[in-house]
Protein backbone atom coordinates (compact mmCIF):
# COMPACT_ATOMS: atom_id res chain seq x y z
CA UNK A 1 0.00 0.00 0.00
CA UNK A 2 1.23 3.48 -1.23
CA UNK A 3 -0.32 6.49 1.13
CA UNK A 4 0.76 9.62 -0.86
CA UNK A 5 2.34 12.53 1.27
CA UNK A 6 3.64 15.09 -1.61
CA UNK A 7 3.47 15.58 -5.19
CA UNK A 8 4.96 17.47 -8.08
CA UNK A 9 2.75 19.76 -10.87
CA UNK A 10 3.83 16.18 -12.98
CA UNK A 11 2.32 13.97 -11.58
CA UNK A 12 5.03 11.96 -9.65
CA UNK A 13 4.53 11.87 -6.11
CA UNK A 14 6.38 10.90 -2.68
CA UNK A 15 4.54 8.23 -0.90
CA UNK A 16 4.98 5.90 2.27
CA UNK A 17 4.84 2.54 2.10
CA UNK A 18 2.50 0.34 3.92
CA UNK A 19 0.90 0.94 7.23
CA UNK A 20 1.94 2.92 10.04
CA UNK A 21 3.47 6.16 10.82
CA UNK A 22 6.44 8.32 9.89
CA UNK A 23 8.35 5.90 10.45
CA UNK A 24 7.98 4.02 6.83
CA UNK A 25 9.56 4.45 3.88
CA UNK A 26 9.79 6.67 1.40
CA UNK A 27 9.74 6.08 -2.18
CA UNK A 28 9.24 8.40 -5.30
CA UNK A 29 6.90 7.53 -7.67
CA UNK A 30 7.48 9.06 -11.57
CA UNK A 31 4.18 9.24 -13.72
CA UNK A 32 5.56 6.77 -15.24
CA UNK A 33 5.59 4.23 -13.00
CA UNK A 34 8.73 4.39 -11.68
CA UNK A 35 10.02 3.93 -8.32
CA UNK A 36 12.82 4.74 -5.46
CA UNK A 37 13.60 4.24 -2.08
CA UNK A 38 14.02 8.15 -1.12
CA UNK A 39 14.34 7.34 2.91
CA UNK A 40 13.99 5.00 5.74
CA UNK A 41 11.13 6.83 7.46
CA UNK A 42 10.63 10.65 8.67
CA UNK A 43 11.27 10.41 12.37
CA UNK A 44 10.62 13.42 14.40
CA UNK A 45 9.08 14.95 11.40
CA UNK A 46 6.32 16.99 14.07
CA UNK A 47 9.35 18.23 16.14
CA UNK A 48 11.41 19.53 12.70
CA UNK A 49 8.66 20.81 10.95
CA UNK A 50 8.23 22.63 14.56
CA UNK A 51 11.58 23.84 15.42
CA UNK A 52 12.13 25.17 11.58
CA UNK A 53 9.13 27.53 12.20
CA UNK A 54 10.70 28.90 15.37
CA UNK A 55 13.76 29.44 13.51
CA UNK A 56 11.86 31.13 11.32
CA UNK A 57 9.86 33.43 13.72
CA UNK A 58 6.89 31.30 13.09
CA UNK A 59 4.75 29.92 16.09
CA UNK A 60 4.02 26.49 14.94
CA UNK A 61 0.72 26.18 16.36
CA UNK A 62 -0.24 28.93 13.75
CA UNK A 63 1.10 27.00 11.13
CA UNK A 64 -1.47 27.32 8.22
CA UNK A 65 -3.30 24.04 7.22
CA UNK A 66 -2.33 21.94 4.26
CA UNK A 67 -5.31 23.20 2.07
CA UNK A 68 -4.47 26.52 3.24
CA UNK A 69 -0.82 26.39 2.22
CA UNK A 70 -1.43 24.28 -0.84
CA UNK A 71 -4.08 27.19 -1.99
CA UNK A 72 -1.04 29.84 -1.69
CA UNK A 73 1.61 28.11 -2.90
CA UNK A 74 -0.73 27.44 -6.20
CA UNK A 75 -1.20 31.14 -6.24
CA UNK A 76 2.10 32.35 -6.19
CA UNK A 77 3.35 29.48 -8.73
CA UNK A 78 0.88 31.97 -11.23
CA UNK A 79 2.79 34.60 -11.21
CA UNK A 80 2.32 37.95 -9.12
CA UNK A 81 -1.29 39.37 -9.61
CA UNK A 82 -0.03 41.64 -12.41
CA UNK A 83 0.45 38.95 -14.33
CA UNK A 84 -2.20 36.98 -14.58
CA UNK A 85 -4.62 37.03 -17.56
CA UNK A 86 -7.76 38.61 -15.89
CA UNK A 87 -5.94 41.91 -14.15
CA UNK A 88 -3.58 42.62 -17.94
CA UNK A 89 -4.33 45.97 -20.14
CA UNK A 90 -5.80 45.56 -23.02
CA UNK A 91 -4.50 47.61 -25.64
CA UNK A 92 -6.16 47.88 -29.25
CA UNK A 93 -3.64 49.28 -32.20
CA UNK A 94 -5.23 51.32 -34.84
CA UNK A 95 -2.65 51.65 -37.95
CA UNK A 96 -2.90 55.20 -39.55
Amino acid sequence: MLEQFAWAGTGDAFCFVGEGGEERLVVYVSLDGEAGLVALGLPDLDRRRDRAARALGINPTELPSQATALARLKALSRGPPTARSADRVRLTVTRT
